[in-house]
Parts: C-alpha cells; sequence; structure tokens
C-alpha cells in the first residue's frame, strides 16, 4: 500500500532566550506557507546553528530543503530529527529524498553494515543512560551478595550481561557517530577519487557516505558499498551532532571500578 508523504509543517516548541529567536522562528513558518523554501531554510537553518536541538525543527527544515531542492541538506536534517525523536512521517519523508538522489549507490548487504544502520539510528545517551543504570544496579547486588542479603547468583549474572551489553553498544554507537561517522553530499556534482580504481567518478548530492579522516581540503569516505576514496569536505555536511557528551571516559571509569570491586569481593 502507498503511503502518504506529508510536506507541512510540525509544530515547533522551544525555549527561547530572546525574542528575536521567536520572530525568526514564526518568519521561517511564513516563508514557508508562503512557499519561499529558500528563505525559510535560512531562517530554520540560523536556529539550528543557534544550538537548538528539536526534532520538529530538524523535520521543518528538511521539509523546507527538499523543498527547494536541497537533497543533502534535506536528509541530513531528516536524520537528525529521527536522532531527536522516531517518527514515521519523518521516515518516509527521509526515504522520498534518498529516492529523489541521482546515480543512487546500492548499500553493501553486509552483516557490519545492517548493524551499522541500525546504530546509527540510536542516540548515544541511551546506551550511555543504561549503562549507567545496570552498572549501579550490579554494584548494589554486589554489596549485598557480600552481606548476604541475597543468595542467588542469576540477578547478578543478569545484571552484568546487561550493562556489558549496553557498554559495547555506547562504545560502537560513540565510533560509528563520532569516530567514522555519516555524512552527505551538498552539492550538485562532486568528483571522486576511489583509492581502488582508477579514472573519474562522481557523486550526486544527496548521496550518504562515511568519514574515515581528513586531509588538507578532502576527506576520505567510505560509499554504500564499502569503496573508499577521496572527496571535497566542503561538499560533504555531517548528518549527525557535532557535540556528543563525553561519557566514554566516564564509562571507562566506572569499569575500572566494576573491575576493581569484583577482584576485591571475589578474594
Amino acid at each position: 500500500m502507498k503511503r502518504t508523504i506529508y510536506f507541512t509543517l510540525a509544530c515547533t516548541v522551544l525555549s527561547f532566550n530572546s525574542m528575536g529567536n521567536h520572530i525568526m522562528l514564526d518568519k521561517a513558518n511564513e516563508c514557508y506557507h508562503n512557499q519561499n523554501y529558500k528563505q525559510a531554510a535560512v531562517w530554520y537553518q540560523q536556529l539550528i546553528d543557534e544550538g537548538y536541538e528539536n526534532a520538529a525543527l530538524y523535520y521543518n527544515a528538511g521539509n523546507a530543503y527538499f523543498r527547494d531542492n536541497q537533497l543533502g541538506l534535506a536528509i541530513k536534517n531528516y536524520r537528525l530529527s529521527l536522532r531527536e525523536k522516531s517518527n514515521s512521517i519523518t521516515y518516509d519523508n527521509l526515504n522520498v529524498a534518498r529516492k529523489a538522489v541521482a546515480n543512487p549507490i546500492p548499500a553493501s548487504n553486509s552483516t557490519m553494515h545492517v548493524v551499522r544502520t541500525w546504530l546509527d539510528t540510536i542516540h548515544i545517551n541511551s546506551w550511555t543512560a543504561s549503562s549507567i543504570l545496570f552498572f549501579f544496579g550490579l554494584v548494589i547486588w554486589i554489596i549485598l551478595k557480600s552481606l548476604n542479603r541475597v543468595k542467588q547468583s542469576r540477578w547478578g549474572v543478569l545484571l552484568g550481561i546487561l550493562y556489558l551489553t549496553s557498554t559495547m553498544g555506547m562504545a560502537s554507537t560513540y565510533y560509528y557517530q563520532v569516530i567514522s561517522y555519516p555524512m552527505v553530499v551538498i552539492q550538485s556534482k562532486i568528483e571522486f577519487k576511489s583509492l581502488n580504481t582508477s579514472g573519474r567518478a562522481f557523486l550526486y548530492d544527496g548521496t550518504e557516505v562515511l568519514f574515515k579522516r581528513e586531509q588538507g581540503s578532502n576527506t576520505l569516505i567510505e560509499l554504500p558499498n564499502g569503496e573508499q576514496g577521496w572527496a571535497a569536505s566542503n561538499a560533504l555536511a555531517r548528518c549527525n551532532y557535532k557535540k556528543i557528551p563525553h561519557c566514554a571516559g566516564f564509562l571507562v571509569l566506572l569499569l575500572i571500578v566494576f573491575s576493581s570491586k569484583t577482584s576485591f569481593y571475589s578474594k
């Protein structure tokens, strides 16, 4: 069954620091309703650049960019919106934008690609909160166990498994969202210099890639089919948050503490 695609504006509720920002949002919505999508995208983007993170704001920006035929920036904002809050309408719009990309590159069917795609839909804070929760639950169980308040070990084993799983999920998500993060082409057509083959190849607006490393004015990227090569850095945009809480170090510290605790109580 064909699904209806909505490009209407979502209700955006933000806590503004100034009246000017509230006026900016009103102007953006007014421009969108008047079909001045380019200017609407400019206003929405200015709010985003000032630090406002909101699923509806990203969604509206994605709609404005899509209507203005800027597929890369539309895809970027739809993905940011989904990271804030899962929504079937946003997901449908994202798929519409992806289907509009010229000369799409088929994705690899490898297990790693499937895992990477799944991890990209989860915010690292979710893994962090789960890991911290299970860690303290495990510490409490160890203390109660040492005081002979609990006799069964299955709860400790379960908490340990959940803690390790959530910590591994956090580490994997951190890698795919901070170290090798998703990017998208935001120019109509750019040159791609493959590491494996000679000759010229081109990527088009909206093509999604993975960041590997940056060197000068170029960025090493990985295509959906696994091929790696170089492209101009200014033709690419990051598809996730630039600032992610540095919770990895804290969790490593918890893991060290947990290891020392378990070593102490095992003696």
